[in-house]
């Protein structure tokens, strides 16, 4: 069984890259983000959410630029049969990374 959908935001790629490895995530030599595995799926970077969405005309074109929120998103779910499951979450969290999709704003110290 796969836990909710968890976004986290980090300042930046170092930081999420950093955080992912102290959680067990080994990342190939080429650099590329990985997927996952049995015990956790992961998207990264994803876009990061809208504060103000753009505005569009009917022809597509911009009228007003929108604004995203800062730095790098991710988005995991990790096996909760996975026996790292619940040290896992509770790293997140802790560290905190968590974010609600609907009501994101974070502002960086």
């Amino acid at each position: 069984m796969w836990s909710p959908v968890i976004y986290c935001q980090h300042a930046d790629e170092t930081a999420a890259r950093a955080a992912a490895t102290a959680l067990g995530v080994i990342f190939p030599s080429s650099g590329h983000v990985p997927t996952g595995n049995e015990n956790y799926a992961l998207y990264a970077p994803m876009p990061a959410p809208w504060i103000t969405s753009p505005v569009i005309d009917d022809e597509g074109i911009e009228i007003t630029p929108g604004v995203q929120e800062q730095g790098y998103w991710s988005m995991l779910r990790l096996n909760t049969n996975w026996i790292g499951y619940q040290a896992t979450l509770t790293a997140i969290e802790a560290s905190g990374v968590r974010r609600h999709i609907d009501n994101p704003s974070v502002v960086w110290a």
